[in-house]
């Protein structure tokens, strides 16, 4: 008998509530979505969903490349260093994966996407109020700030919600999408964030010209030969890295120049210096950059020259180069199928409604985070945004099939 996963079953309010408030936490800063309200999201959830444990199984069957990725971070506490943060911060992302997974199960693509238009307006309207009452503080030399302490943080944000409310716009022409989009862009451009503001016109670009496109991958037959095809590709170019790896990290330091990326070039060759020996499998998941004296960091000559600089860092500014370091090459050929297929799945459901969106939030996190670090960093707005879409991609083919109530 063949199973009908339904999303979008009927939630009490609060939970509605609950998720709108999440949301709206989100996009104003990862301290105000911690850990507490990520627990209490997944505890809230769970116990609405016991009685619909057979869709959360069968969701959990189809989203087999995140759970590998899981299982790798969490299995490197075995050789990290910093065992227990390894372990910790892994279960943690479990957790936000779960969380993410049952509001896929519990919310129609519909009520998520009407809350997060929610959210995003909340976000404009309190940094518009916080830019007019605190001025001094909401504008830099550097660009707007607006609530956040950093120009790029608005920027991102601001960029996010237009995504959202631009292509709420286009799906029905609502006048307060279009307003509220107008005020969020002029908020972007204020913030002379210009990684934000190219992206998220690439990023809209590339999903409304696949929309349109003729090219569909349909077939279920030909779906899982892409699929095949991307499996044989990853392993091939897995085998190529382990085996010139050493080519490739001379290569690099003899190529790439340290003021790369505004600097981004010197703190990447000394991450890669440093975890040459152990490239084939990492340091260990959140060994490297921990919060306080403890970690992988602390032991580079890019801290014992440069204290002060590295304690105000949380990342290498470079969330690839987090990954080949912390999870080392199995690892990052682990996420790198993990991110192709979900990639593939919704290019084969290009024509839903919901694509558009999915797609430019995907695209957006995955350029995104070659300059900055975004993927597997707890309960950040990018991370959460491309974990929600990969659970999303299945919600899709059900809406196709006739099997959401949207």
């Amino acid at each position: 008998m063949k199973l009908i996963i339904r999303g979008g079953i009927n939630q009490p309010f609060f939970l509605k509530i609950m998720l709108l408030i999440s949301m709206t936490f989100l996009l104003l800063g990862n301290n105000l979505f911690d850990r507490k309200v990520l627990f209490l999201n997944f505890v809230a959830l769970l116990l609405f969903n016991l009685k619909n444990l057979s869709s959360i199984v069968y969701r959990l069957s189809k989203s087999l490349p995140m759970i590998m990725v899981l299982s790798w971070c969490l299995l490197s506490a075995a050789w990290s260093n910093w065992q227990w943060a390894s372990i910790e911060e892994s279960l943690i992302q479990c957790m936000l994966f779960l969380t993410c997974l049952l509001i896929a199960n519990t919310y129609s693509l519909k009520t998520i996407f009407k809350l997060l238009k929610y959210a995003a307006i909340i976000t404009i309207i309190i940094n518009v109020l916080y830019s007019t009452l605190f001025t001094s503080n909401a504008f830099s030399s550097a660009g707007m700030t607006g609530f956040y302490n950093h120009k790029n943080n608005l920027g991102l944000i601001m960029a996010l919600c237009s995504i959202i409310l631009y292509f709420d716009y286009q799906r029905g022409n609502s006048k307060d999408s279009l307003f509220f989009m107008c005020i969020s862009m002029t908020v972007l451009v204020a913030s002379l964030s210009k990684t934000s503001m190219s992206l998220f016109v690439i990023s809209v670009f590339l999903s409304s010209f696949l929309y349109v496109s003729t090219f569909n991958i349909k077939d279920k037959l030909f779906n899982f030969k892409v699929k095949l095809l991307t499996v044989v590709m990853v392993i091939a170019l897995f085998s190529y890295s382990v085996s010139f790896h050493n080519e490739i990290l001379d290569y690099l330091y003899y190529n790439l120049d340290e003021e790369f990326m505004t600097g981004r070039g010197m703190l990447w060759l000394t991450m890669l210096l440093h975890a040459e020996n152990d490239i084939l499998v990492g340091f260990g998941f959140n060994s490297v950059w921990g919060k306080g004296d403890f970690s992988e960091i602390y032991y580079t000559d890019l801290f014992r020259y440069n204290p002060l600089w590295v304690e105000s860092l949380a990342a290498s500014d470079g969330g690839y180069i987090d990954i080949l370091v912390s999870l080392g090459l199995v690892g990052f050929f682990i996420f790198l199928f993990f991110i192709l297929s979900v990639f593939q799945d919704l290019i084969s459901h290009k024509k839903s409604p919901y694509f558009k969106p999915l797609f430019a939030f995907f695209f957006f996190a995955f350029c995104h985070n070659i300059s900055e670090s975004t993927y597997l960093l707890s309960t950040n707005v990018l991370w959460f945004v491309v974990i929600l879409t990969s659970c999303l991609t299945f919600s899709l083919y059900q809406n196709k099939q006739g099997g959401m109530n949207v």
